[in-house]
């Protein structure tokens, strides 16, 4: 089958500088959380070329250190109030409302039709050092790019740090799911990601999982503790073997760092 490339790859970059208080959130300081969404765009717009749509929903507007890429079209940034919701729901359930806000708001999006643009959806404070590579790989119209794992409870879950799927995947498959988002009920949003996927597939989509490991690098906000893949010979080749075990198998391993630690029943807040 010959793989049918979206005309405009958007690079999705969601983002919350005060989280306020936010429910299973250890990494709460402002200031600390804005210099790293920073450093991660500077990253972006100087070693891609994609067009970048930064939303960040706590109204701490740094844009005009950008004014010269906005003015250029290369990046378009957003930001809202968009905490206004119980803060036990949890970070999931906000970032959920950042990938709702920006599809609906966006000018970036706006100007192209559904089906021609393809987002490739990273946690703002993370950088992805080999995106460009997993883009020039991974960017058919009808497959959705996460990696499926377990979560500490053994329920399914795709991992969320790096998500690549057409816009009318968020749109029709996971958004109207959000409101089950609940870190209460321990229905996180990789969780929402995961069920989103699966009705993709019933409904005539495609799944695929990343061959090459994305080389994720920065800090995770739910456990404050740093991310680092630099894809050695060893993480290479663990990685690949998961891979084969996953997609032919139907193993579902627990590699979510993010999970590490998580209670096992329901949290009452």
């Amino acid at each position: 089958m010959t793989q049918s490339k979206c005309i405009e790859p958007i690079l999705f970059l969601t983002a919350c500088v005060n989280p306020n208080g936010m429910a299973y959130t250890k990494l709460n300081n402002p200031e600390v959380r804005q210099s790293q969404y920073m450093y991660a765009l500077d990253w972006y717009l100087k070693n891609t070329t994609f067009k970048i749509l930064l939303v960040e929903n706590s109204n701490c507007d740094f844009s005009s250190e950008y004014k010269d890429h906005i003015r250029s079209g290369r990046l378009e940034f957003l930001t809202f109030n968009g905490n206004g919701y119980a803060r036990s729901k949890g970070k999931g359930y906000g970032e959920a409302v950042i990938l709702d806000y920006g599809i609906r708001h966006s000018n970036l999006l706006k100007v192209l039709p559904t089906e021609e643009v393809f987002l490739i959806k990273v946690t703002g404070r993370l950088i992805c050092k080999n995106i460009s590579t997993l883009y020039a790989r991974y960017h058919n119209k009808n497959i959705v790019y996460a990696n499926l794992n377990k979560d500490d409870w053994n329920g399914n879950i795709a991992s969320s740090q790096l998500v690549m799927a057409p816009k009318s995947f968020w749109e029709h498959s996971f958004l109207p799911k959000r409101e089950r988002i609940d870190d209460r009920m321990y229905c996180h949003f990789e969780h929402i990601l995961y069920d989103s996927i699966m009705e993709w597939r019933r409904s005539g989509g495609r799944h695929r999982e990343f061959w090459i490991s994305p080389m994720m690098e920065g800090v995770s906000g739910t456990s404050a503790l740093k991310i680092e893949n630099k894809g050695g010979i060893g993480v290479v080749l663990r990685y690949r073997i998961m891979y084969i075990l996953r997609r032919f198998l139907g193993y579902r391993g627990y590699e979510n760092p993010f999970y590490h630690g998580q209670p096992k029943s329901p949290i009452i807040v």
